[in-house]
């Protein structure tokens, strides 16, 4: 009669440094699993195999093998496994208060984060800047700029999918000291700031503001009352005694700056029996 004997093999499991199983396949098979991973991992009697159900993102690390055939030479393997969540809904939260330009710092959170995080404003990719801070989902903006508005999108990508959340940044900012222009009905741009009596003079004041600088309109006297708002001032049929120093002043409501400035209007009448002709 003939006996078979087998070979004793011993087999180790680890994930990193840590064991999760150890014990004989054969002759007879005693591998046992850690008592704190036995509800998620076991192995296979036959082939040695280690199984893993409900994988998790904590299952993720180097897998590594040991087998020791009795009187033999160590075989090893290792393997790195990572877990990866479904990408799911991918959602952008903006900054919470008014954002005004040069204060502080703009904060969007971008969730879940499932994979890699790309940015991109209005489409383009974003840059590297000193006063970007990225880290994971968030994205910090550091001095905003009135630049810095648009439309940010936040990419989350893994190699199971990708999905995308945006929100949209307005930045306040100005006003800029105001710039009047005038023009009249019978007046060159040679003129500068002389206008004939009984023509029509605009002046318009130009602030750059967001959002926009409400406009009021005053002769230097400070006594006189104000204009209704409006970027332009419409002088019908000017008079001599309308020349003086004009001046616009603009606030914006949001920053809470507000800036004045001035210009001289020449009222001048046409020397009688001349004709002037402006080509």
């Amino acid at each position: 009669r003939m006996v078979a004997f087998l070979l004793q093999i011993a087999i180790i499991w680890r994930r990193n440094a840590t064991i999760l199983a150890i014990g004989n396949l054969r002759p007879n098979f005693t591998v046992k699993v850690d008592p704190s991973f036995q509800s998620q991992f076991s192995v296979d009697p036959v082939h040695g195999n280690l199984n893993i159900s409900d994988l998790r993102t904590v299952d993720s690390g180097i897998y590594s093998v040991e087998i020791f055939p009795l009187g033999s030479i160590a075989q090893k393997g290792n393997i790195t496994m990572k877990v990866y969540e479904e990408v799911g809904n991918v959602s952008v939260v903006p900054p919470s208060a008014e954002v005004i330009e040069g204060n502080g710092l703009v904060a969007f959170n971008c969730t879940p984060v499932h994979g890699f995080v790309s940015w991109t404003k209005d489409g383009h990719r974003l840059g590297d800047n000193p006063r970007y801070v990225r880290s994971s989902g968030y994205l910090q903006i550091r001095d905003p700029l009135r630049t810095d508005a648009g439309v940010y999108s936040c990419t989350i990508s893994n190699p199971f999918g990708n999905a995308t959340g945006t929100a949209n940044l307005t930045v306040y900012y100005g006003p800029e000291t105001p710039t009047i222009t005038a023009s009249s009905s019978e007046q060159d741009s040679s003129a500068g700031s002389f206008v004939l009596v009984n023509s029509t003079v605009n002046l318009t004041c130009l602030a750059p503001s967001n959002p926009p600088a409400k406009i009021y309109w005053n002769v230097a006297d400070n006594m006189d009352r104000d204009v209704p708002s409006s970027p332009v001032l419409q002088l019908r049929r000017v008079q001599l005694n309308q020349g003086g120093v004009y001046s616009c002043l603009a606030i914006n409501q949001k920053t809470g700056l507000q800036f004045r400035n001035s210009r001289r209007i020449n009222v001048v009448q046409a020397p009688s029996g001349v004709t002037l002709s402006f080509q």
